[in-house]
C-alpha cells in the first residue's frame, strides 16, 4: 500500500468512526465530568463549601456595583438625572448603538 493509499483509509476510517466518538463524548465524557464536578463539590467540607458560594456571590455582587457605577457615570457624562425614564432612554440608546 503506498502512503496516498493508506492516507486516504485513515481519512475514511476517521470518518466513520466520527459518529462513535461524539456518542461516547456526549453520553459518556461529559456526564462523566460533571458527575466527578458534584462528587468532589459534596466532599469538601461544609466550611469551604460555604466560604466559596460566600466568595462568588460577593465577586457577583461587586460585578453589578460596577454596572451601576457605569450606568451612573453615562447619565452625569449626558446631564442627565438619575430615573428610570432615563436609563430606560439610555438603555435604548445604547441597543440602536448596537445594531448599527
Amino acid at each position: 500500500m503506498s502512503t496516498e493509499e493508506t492516507t486516504i483509509l485513515r481519512g475514511c476510517l476517521s470518518l466513520v468512526l466520527m459518529p462513535f466518538w461524539l456518542l461516547f463524548t456526549f453520553y459518556v465524557h461529559v456526564p462523566f465530568l460533571i458527575a466527578r464536578k458534584i462528587w468532589r463539590w459534596y466532599r469538601l467540607p461544609l466550611e469551604q463549601r460555604l466560604a466559596i458560594r460566600a466568595k462568588e456571590r460577593e465577586q457577583f455582587e461587586r460585578s453589578w456595583e460596577e454596572v451601576e457605577a457605569i450606568i451612573r457615570a453615562e447619565l452625569i457624562a449626558h446631564g442627565l438625572p438619575d430615573t428610570p425614564a432615563n436609563r430606560a432612554r439610555l438603555n435604548s440608546t445604547r441597543a440602536w448603538r448596537r445594531k448599527r
